[in-house]
């Protein structure tokens, strides 16, 4: 994840530097972080998420991967995962998290579900 300067959209400022997963979606928290998910790059079953190759897509749809939740503080760009899962049967190509209350909400693109779980104190 990247913050550009918005006096100058080319000026980089500060990034995250690479993360094990695709981030996607982000929500701002009450607690001023960023909130994502996504898909684990490397995956030894379905193939790893990287480099300029076409992206089947329904490939992406029928292979499960597993996945992670996390926030990022856009001042500092320190990141923490608030959740990370193997691949699940019935819950895979993971899009978004969500902090509700004490519990992180988990989203996906491919399903008919919302995945969610306690968080721990400092998440």
């Amino acid at each position: 994840m990247i913050a550009y300067s918005r006096s100058n959209p080319a000026r980089q400022l500060r990034s995250t530097g690479l993360l094990n997963f695709v981030p996607d979606n982000l929500h701002m928290g009450s607690d001023g972080r960023l909130l994502t998910a996504g898909m684990v790059i490397e995956n030894p079953v379905c193939g790893n998420a990287t480099g300029p190759e076409k992206v089947d897509f329904e490939k992406v749809m029928i292979c499960l991967r597993p996945f992670v939740a996390g926030a990022v503080d856009p001042k500092t760009m320190e990141y923490t995962d608030l959740a990370t899962s193997a691949a699940i049967p019935h819950f895979s190509n993971v899009t978004m998290a969500l902090k509700v209350g004490d519990e992180i909400w988990i989203g996906t693109f491919a399903g008919d579900r919302v995945a969610y779980r306690a968080l721990g104190e400092g998440d």
